[in-house]
């Protein structure tokens, strides 16, 4: 088997190994000698973080108090929206519909359920929608399963929700749809 001999390092190699040590054993240092989080702001003295020892981009805008940073430049005017509804508020038009919901033994946790939808009128639109119970006690058992917007065709035509009863007592659930003209 083949020796491979060693040769001697350069003066070169010495002296960069030797700065490497140097520079690695101060960190080494405050790594092993400082307790974990022992270093924090009451051991800061005032204006010891200046702007200098803080790397660049690393600062975000939650770092800042509301008011601190400049607003940016005015962006470019966006493109115009969809015309509203021509009439004002008198363009709004509201639709409920509404559903019994049986009674149900109280406290047992078997919420009788029962889903509704209401529509806008040829021509409307639906813009928004709910939900409400004809008992409103706070200790009434009464949910909205869900509520959302009845689509057709990628569009808002209605309102649809489900709604669980779990009182004894006959509850009326009720859904609403805010519909525009146009």
């Amino acid at each position: 088997m083949r020796r491979i001999p060693l040769r001697r390092p350069s003066p070169a190699m010495v002296v960069a190994c030797l700065a490497l040590t140097l520079s690695l054993a101060g960190t080494s240092y405050a790594t092993v000698s400082l307790a974990r989080n022992s270093v924090g702001t009451v051991q800061l003295k005032d204006n010891a973080v200046t702007s200098q020892k803080i790397r660049d981009f690393s600062l975000r805008q939650w770092d800042f108090k509301r008011g601190q940073l400049p607003p940016g430049p005015a962006g470019p005017q966006g493109p115009a929206g969809p015309p509203g509804p021509s009439g004002g508020l008198a363009s709004l038009i509201l639709h409920a519909s509404s559903v019994s919901v049986p009674a149900n033994e109280a406290g047992n946790g078997l919420y009788a359920t029962r889903a509704i939808s209401v529509r806008c009128s040829a021509g409307e639109r639906a813009i928004a929608g709910g939900t409400s119970w004809s008992l409103d006690k706070d200790d009434t058992e009464l949910i909205t399963n869900y509520s959302r917007p009845l689509m057709e065709n990628r569009q808002a035509v209605g309102w649809r929700a489900r709604g669980g009863s779990d009182v004894n007592a006959a509850a009326t659930f009720t859904v609403q749809v805010l519909c525009a003209l146009g």
